[in-house]
């Protein structure tokens, strides 16, 4: 059975609700690329057996498929006007059978484009400063000190959690002296502030030259503990450049350079000698 009047009706409301996606056009012709659109996604035929079910039933929205998409929806904070469409209109739950079916159809579709759309946009950014670090070292031969020396533009050094739409600086590693590498023996630069992954048990991490790896958030960590730790003894100074200073301050904190003198100077043989005799 065809769902086109559905998916007109549906359209017809987005426009009117959000006007600014007609754009220049007339306004059977915006709505006739939105139902394009919708179609793009097969959510335009159902079964005959399907859809009369449904126009029976009454539409569960207790169900958890959908309660979960719904959530995911208010987790992204999606700014675009269509996804903040469909978000309210779920929220308002005044569909119809055949109606509920298409805008959870076209939700899990959308949310599905938008997520990737804000992975490979973040990827990008994570890379680009990975690239970046190899123009930096061939020009000065050494590291940048920090993420702002390494990036000037400051939209370049933060990326987008996918899930959330939340945008954070990376975790700039690069600064030594102690280095992380891969498994491809390349160093580690940056990594993501946000978990990523099925199970968000990973994070991305950035290696020199821009390519992007993806590490368990706990060998991630061990890493970097293990990083600071070396960074720690390597920038405390030699214990035997301490030790002359010592020994200055022990005999500058005696009760006086004399004293110290004659403490220090060594007993003569004609002294021992005279010693002897009166003792005789």
């Amino acid at each position: 059975m065809n769902l086109d009047r559905t998916l007109e009706k549906l359209a017809s409301s987005l426009l009117r609700e959000c006007p600014e996606l007609k754009g220049d056009d007339r306004t059977s012709e915006a709505r006739q690329k939105l139902v394009d659109e919708f179609e793009e996604f097969n959510v335009d035929s159902i079964s005959h057996e399907y859809l009369k079910k449904i126009r029976r039933s009454k539409v569960d929205y207790e169900r958890f498929a959908w309660t979960h998409l719904v959530k995911n929806y208010e987790h992204a904070h999606f700014k675009q006007a269509k996804m903040q469409f469909f978000l309210k209109k779920a929220k308002a739950e005044k569909m119809r059978g055949e109606e509920h079916y298409v805008v959870h159809r076209l939700m899990s579709r959308y949310y599905e484009l938008k997520i990737e759309e804000r992975t490979l946009a973040s990827r990008r950014s994570l890379s680009h400063l990975g690239k970046e670090y190899t123009a930096y070292l061939k020009v000065n031969e050494k590291p940048p000190k920090d993420l702002e020396t390494l990036v000037i533009n400051a939209a370049n050094r933060s990326g987008m959690d996918p899930l959330t739409g939340a945008v954070s600086q990376w975790v700039y590693i690069g600064q030594g002296p102690a280095e992380i590498r891969g498994g491809n023996k390349y160093r580690v630069i940056a990594y993501a502030p946000f978990a990523t992954g099925k199970t968000l048990a990973y994070r991305w991490v950035v290696y020199k030259g821009g390519q992007i790896g993806l590490w368990k958030i706990e060998t991630l960590e061990a890493a970097v503990q293990k990083m600071e730790r070396e960074n720690l003894v390597a920038l405390q100074p030699p214990v035997a450049a301490l030790v002359p200073e010592v020994k200055k301050k022990s005999v500058a904190g005696g009760k006086s350079t004399e004293l110290a003198q004659k403490k220090s100077k060594p007993v003569t043989k004609s002294k021992l000698k005279i010693t002897i005799r009166e003792l005789w």
